[in-house]
């Protein structure tokens, strides 16, 4: 797997299930007075065992979350929109390249507008 589809699938992956991605590592606290317990996101989750970027069992549950957040999303043949702000239309060779193309640019603004707007 590319670099770039590492990346995706843990941008993906981070969205899904509200894990925290962190530069080094962080403190989670004392297991059971232990004293502080270190990782990182590479020490949880086996990036390998990602398949965002070629699996529709995978891919599709995202297309849902982001459809039940109250965004469109159109596939049609190798294109692909999710309508927010700033939104185009996605293309790539194949359905599922396109899906989650857009699947990545819906993230990136939901990380850079959204999520910011909450905190």
């Amino acid at each position: 797997m590319s670099e770039e589809k590492k990346a995706g699938n843990i941008a993906i992956d981070i969205f899904m299930t509200s894990r925290q991605l962190f530069d080094d590592c962080t403190q989670l606290g004392h297991l059971r007075g232990s004293g502080p317990r270190y990782y990182n996101y590479y020490d949880t989750v086996e990036v390998k065992n990602l398949k965002y970027h070629k699996d529709w069992n995978a891919l599709m549950p995202v297309v849902e979350k982001i459809e039940a957040m109250g965004y469109t999303v159109v596939m049609l043949a190798n294109t692909c929109r999710i309508n927010f702000d700033g939104s185009d239309d996605i293309k790539a060779d194949t359905k599922i390249e396109t899906t989650y193309q857009a699947v990545l640019s819906f993230i990136e603004y939901y990380n850079t507008t959204i999520k910011n707007q909450k905190q």
